[in-house]
């Protein structure tokens, strides 16, 4: 290539300061969609078809394979692990038959989720993901729309690196804990941690970014591994509540009106479980076969998934003998007492709360490599502030958004720091991760299914659910929207200051901030993606 391609991409501005243009055919055609930044030859003609399509070069080198990428994705939704750290919510309202039909509820419609986000990620497999499938498949006025779906999925994913962060090191403490019980757990512990364990994640997705995709292979199989040694013990050990309590007895200790509400907002401890459906789509360009691979992915997530957390919620159920008194454990996470009921050993309870703690690490790590790109997509297209710095991709063993990783990383350090004044603010924080992403799956398959129902054409795709599609997708959206109003809820009927879920208030002050950043800036500078893609 040419000078011009040596100052855009290898200057690290990769489109110049200026709103970024379309590709001419003619670069589209050549070793723009062939290659990475570093002139590497990557993927296969199917992924430089579907580069040239979406108007995009090919800025990062495709690594990920089919088994890399459902690797993971599985960790970082890590259903299993979550029902373990987010049950109290469940057992609060729902209790024991809460906790497992709301779970085999939401795995069903996690289904229809999982399989819409699919068929997107087949027809445009690109690392911006729903902001672009909204522009795309939203028609002509839908810029102000995908613009603040990027936003808002931007949003959740940063939360999401600091939950998973923030209950590592809870977990490590806990296991502190055990051992010395006059230790006291300090907010300024768990926050030290918290950016401890943001570096290593920023290390690995930089200096060890060439080596990601063994990585993962290796964390997928500790993950079946330690899904097994956690309810093994459990299954032998553990004594059992009887099989009427625990699929027919339903709490209310929230002091909600009735039950049924009571069970719907305790639905959040499931919907939560299966957070983080479209990790695979924002590594779709450094997917290898991404139209093929990245669709079958998503879906493989919730199925694998799904099925290892309907066991282990089951398991987990029969472990508790009495729901009141798991409630009132004073442990950060009311399973560290199953755990020690099961076992009877301190040195045993340890050893199974390693598993999950590695597997916490490695979910941080894994949605911090999906919120960079995901930030690093918006960037391409004049969407956040600074843009120009966000773009940039270096080369540390293969291509990398090392600024968008960076920022990551400083997002987390900030909101481990706002843990030390007030950890109410914390877990309003965590609750936003549900709402954000919520609202960015709604939109997205609400554009597709209206351009269905309308008859508008489709770009091609290697994955699709045919004439089942359109029902699905209405499925999908229904429940999306469910779930999000859920999350908004408190735990308990009656609130004080520190009990609200303020996260309504925080994803209503970020909706404001987007929409006056857009009329401020976005508006003129904002490129929509539609405005890149090619009709074929």
């Amino acid at each position: 290539m040419g000078s011009d391609y040596e100052m855009q991409y290898h200057g690290g501005k990769a489109y110049g300061d200026s709103a970024p243009r379309p590709f001419s055919d003619h670069e589209l055609d050549g070793d723009n969609v062939r290659r990475d930044i570093s002139g590497v030859q990557t993927g296969t003609d199917a992924d430089a078809g579907d580069m040239a399509r979406l108007g995009r070069s090919q800025e990062l080198r495709r690594n990920f394979k089919s088994l890399s990428v459902l690797g993971l994705s599985v960790t970082t939704m890590s259903t299993w692990v979550a029902l373990l750290l987010t049950n109290t919510f469940a057992l609060i309202n729902g209790g024991l038959a809460g906790l497992i039909w709301t779970y085999l509820a939401s795995w069903i419609f996690t289904f229809a989720l999982a399989a819409s986000l699919a068929e997107m990620a087949s027809m445009a497999p690109t690392s911006g993901g729903q902001y672009h499938w909204v522009s795309e498949f939203g028609g002509k006025n839908s810029k102000f729309l995908s613009y603040i779906t990027g936003w808002l999925a931007a949003l959740g994913w940063q939360a999401l690196i600091a939950t998973t962060a923030y209950s590592s090191a809870v977990l490590i403490l806990s296991m502190a804990a055990i051992y010395h019980p006059v230790y006291t757990m300090q907010n300024w512990h768990q926050s030290l941690l918290m950016i401890g364990i943001g570096i290593i994640g920023t290390l690995m997705n930089t200096f060890g970014a060439k080596r990601l995709p063994m990585l993962e292979g290796i964390v997928f199989v500790l993950h079946i591994f330690g899904w097994f040694a956690v309810i093994i013990p459990l299954w032998v050990l553990a004594p059992k509540a009887s099989s009427t309590e625990v699929f027919g007895t339903f709490s209310n200790f929230g002091g909600w009106s009735t039950i049924g509400t009571a069970v719907f907002v305790g639905t959040i401890t499931a919907t939560g479980s299966f957070a983080g459906s479209d990790a695979a789509a924002h590594l779709s360009e450094e997917t290898k076969d991404a139209s093929k691979s990245v669709p079958r992915m998503i879906v493989g997530t919730v199925m694998v998934n799904g099925a290892m957390g309907f066991v282990f919620v089951i398991t987990y159920a029969y472990c508790i003998t009495n729901v009141e008194a798991v409630l009132s454990s004073t442990s950060p996470f009311p399973f560290i007492d199953v755990f020690l009921a099961a076992l009877g050993s301190r040195a045993g309870t340890v050893c199974l709360m390693t598993i999950p703690c590695i597997l916490s690490v490695c979910t941080s790590l894994n949605a911090l490599a999906a919120a960079s790109r995901q930030a690093w997509a918006l960037s391409r297209d004049n969407a956040l502030p600074f843009s120009g710095w966000f773009r940039k991709v270096v080369v540390i063993g293969t291509p990398i958004p090392l600024n968008a990783v960076l920022f990551s990383l400083s997002i987390l350090v900030i909101i481990a720091l706002i843990n030390i004044g007030s950890t109410a603010a914390l877990n309003t924080i965590f609750s936003l991760f549900t709402g954000a992403t919520s609202f960015s799956y709604a939109v997205s398959i609400s554009c597709l299914l209206i351009r269905r129902l309308r008859g508008d054409p489709l770009p091609p795709a290697r994955f699709s659910m045919g004439k089942f599609s359109i029902p699905v997708n209405a499925f999908a959206v229904i429940y999306i929207v469910i779930a999000a109003v859920a999350s908004f809820f408190p735990v308990q009927a009656v609130v004080t200051p520190a009990s609200m879920n303020w996260s309504c208030v925080m994803f209503g002050g970020v909706f404001i901030i987007a929409v006056v950043y857009y009329l401020v800036y976005g508006r003129k500078h904002y490129v929509e993606p539609i405005r890149r893609v090619r009709k074929i």
